[in-house]
């Protein structure tokens, strides 16, 4: 450090009027397998997944007519743009979020989760910073 240089102060967190901000971390391999795997019966609406959720054997003709969604929006075109945009934007929004939080309990208003496993470990993750933040919440 120069001597004319003066040392920059401590950085204490901004209370915020929210109680967290999740931030699911997933790679980018996951996401496409995810969002290229879906399919939808068109008679009833309902969405499959061909790896995480398929429909059951014993609705095997189902099978036969789900189809891939069709949607703009899950195109690979289409998610190689939000890639762009979230690599852009995502450091600044990191660390603007990590500036807020609750100074008495030292926590960040960020919680980051890996959402990259399956759907109970995501759960278990988000269930328990929600957890934390009731039990802060009653104290």
């Amino acid at each position: 450090m120069k001597p004319t240089e003066k040392p920059e102060p401590p950085k204490t967190l901004i209370p915020s009027g929210i109680d967290a901000v999740i931030w699911f971390d997933c790679s980018r391999d996951e996401c496409l397998r995810r969002a290229l795997g879906r399919r939808i019966d068109s008679q009833s609406n309902i969405i499959y997944h061909i790896q995480d959720n398929p429909p059951s054997i014993e609705k095997s003709p189902l099978c036969e007519i789900i189809e891939p969604i069709d949607d703009e929006s899950e195109s690979m075109a289409c998610l190689v743009d939000r890639w762009v945009a979230f690599d852009q934007t995502s450091s600044g929004l990191s660390k603007w979020l990590a500036q807020f939080g609750d100074e008495a309990t030292n926590t960040n208003l960020l919680a980051r989760i890996e959402a990259s496993g399956d759907i109970n470990s995501v759960y278990e993750q988000i269930d328990l910073i929600l957890k934390q933040i009731v039990q802060h919440k009653v104290r």
